[in-house]
């Protein structure tokens, strides 16, 4: 779903980078003062050309500022903008076909949906008593680590101390050994 989100947000900004050109030029015609456009269409056409993506992702919905621009744009590229015949015909086909087919309104729809279902998936897996389950296993795993390490550290300690006690046996047996052999002047096997 996440690829689904960066493909829409690039279809939408090839779509709107398509008509880069002819924007630039109705923006260098509206500062020279050889056209007039309304406060919306300038406003996009400096957001549009700025980050025209994320314009039109977050643009209320029907995006009529995007739309007020492409019609401006429409009227200018059937009049005043001076292009070769094939880009004019070109940009124009791409203008009305953005307008008409409502193209970037729906890969917006599109981009919201994908949005709405990450974000729901995102918080069915916070929700799900899986992660819990998982969450407390985990813990529990690290718990009887340690349990385990507290075991072997007292196995090793019990080693030792048998070790200790061991070694006093065999003492004792010695030195009890050599005074019964002392006492009774005659040699003992070992026990």
């Amino acid at each position: 779903l996440t690829r689904k989100k960066e493909e829409i947000r690039k279809r939408i900004g090839s779509k709107i980078s398509e008509l880069a050109r002819p924007l630039r030029k109705m923006s260098k015609m509206i500062e020279r003062d050889k056209h007039m456009v309304s406060s919306t269409v300038l406003e996009a056409i400096d957001l549009y050309q700025k980050d025209p993506v994320q314009t039109a992702l977050e643009e209320e919905e029907g995006l009529p500022k995007l739309n007020a621009m492409l019609q401006e744009l429409e009227s200018v590229l059937e009049g005043e903008m001076k292009l070769g015949e094939r880009e004019r015909e070109k940009r124009l086909e791409e203008v009305q076909d953005i307008i008409e087919n409502e193209k970037i309104e729906k890969l917006r729809e599109d981009y919201h949906r994908t949005e709405t279902k990450i974000d729901k998936l995102k918080k069915k897996r916070k929700k799900s008593p899986l992660l819990e389950k998982k969450e407390r296993l985990e813990e529990s795993i690290q718990n009887k680590k340690s349990e385990k390490s507290e075991i072997e550290e007292r196995i090793e300690k019990k080693e030792e101390e048998l070790e200790e006690v061991s070694e006093q046996i065999d003492e004792k047996s010695l030195e009890i050994r050599e005074r019964v052999e002392s006492a009774l002047n005659a040699q003992v096997e070992n026990l």
